[in-house]
């Protein structure tokens, strides 16, 4: 934990893969939403989404979900009333 205080003694090559490291930590997660959502025919949203990855025992915020699934670009087509 020392070369997290000290991130001058650290190379960029180093500190590329940190990044990328803390980059990928959603990726599965990703995968699981976009498929989800897709499965659903994008008619669900961040919460029924929420709630199928919580009954799958992936716990999440919904927070986490709604930003994972703006990233992606998944978006809900509403009807016109």
């Amino acid at each position: 934990m020392q070369l997290w205080k000290d991130q001058s003694a650290l190379k960029n090559r180093e500190k590329a893969v940190i990044v990328d490291a803390l980059k990928d930590k959603y990726s599965s997660v990703r995968r699981k939403i976009t498929e989800l959502f897709h499965e659903n025919a994008g008619r669900y949203g961040y919460r029924r989404l929420h709630g199928l990855l919580k009954r799958e025992g992936i716990i999440l915020s919904e927070k986490v979900v709604r930003r994972l699934m703006q990233e992606e670009g998944l978006r809900v087509k509403a009807k016109r009333r």
